[in-house]
């Protein structure tokens, strides 16, 4: 498990950062997810938290995958034992799903997701491969306009790409990948091989994103 990137709240960065833009709007509490009044349970000190978007959204496969990631069970994480206060959210590529994702944006961007969370971006997976449908490639788009608005433009997209004869392993079958462990240069490698490359690609960006939110911190 990876050490655990530095904790630091919301209320501990210098005004301006998170600032919202007034045109974005909540979203309805039904779209909301709750914070957690406790620590997150979790086994180590995840470097930082997948958040689902919606049930099936891959992020017990990605926390399998990623060593340094924690599920974070369908709540922002609250600021309580010192835990990272940064999030992943995991959405599927489809379009009721981004959707959802875009709630969850909406409610940490107008201050719905506590004071401690900070929101890293999106990260959607594929489940079918092939070029996205245009409804989905809109979606998408839309939602990064949206991430583009708040905290300066620090948060990203992601993308995990459909990942073949994944259905037919069991999830504790998958290898794990560290940070600092380059990704596989087998062209491709099933599940139970080794972590896909675009995985282990992906947790490098997201440890380094985490990082840069650290960095200019300590700058401001």
């Amino acid at each position: 498990m990876a050490a655990p990137i530095m904790a630091q709240s919301r209320r501990d960065v210098p005004a301006g950062a998170g600032q919202v833009r007034p045109t974005i709007q909540p979203p309805a509490s039904h779209e909301c997810v709750a914070v957690w009044d406790r620590a997150v349970p979790a086994s180590g000190s995840p470097g930082l938290w997948l958040l689902g978007a919606h049930g099936g959204a891959g992020v017990s496969t990605l926390c399998r995958w990623l060593s340094p990631a924690g599920d974070a069970q369908g709540r922002w994480p609250g600021g309580h034992g010192k835990q990272s206060p940064f999030v992943v959210l995991v959405a599927e590529e489809s379009v009721t799903a981004l959707t959802k994702a875009h709630a969850l944006v909406r409610q940490y961007a107008t201050g719905g997701a506590g004071t401690h969370a900070r929101l890293l971006g999106v990260a959607t997976v594929a489940r079918v491969p092939g070029r996205r449908p245009q409804q989905v490639r809109q979606r998408r788009d839309v939602l990064a306009g949206l991430l583009d608005q708040i905290d300066g433009g620090a948060s990203q997209m992601w993308s995990v790409p459909f990942i073949p004869g994944l259905t037919t392993v069991a999830l504790d079958e998958l290898p794990v990948w560290s940070l600092g462990e380059p990704p596989t240069t087998k062209k491709r490698p099933s599940p139970r091989e080794a972590v896909p490359a675009a995985v282990a690609e992906l947790g490098t960006e997201l440890i380094d994103a985490a990082r840069t939110q650290v960095a200019a911190w300590g700058r401001r």
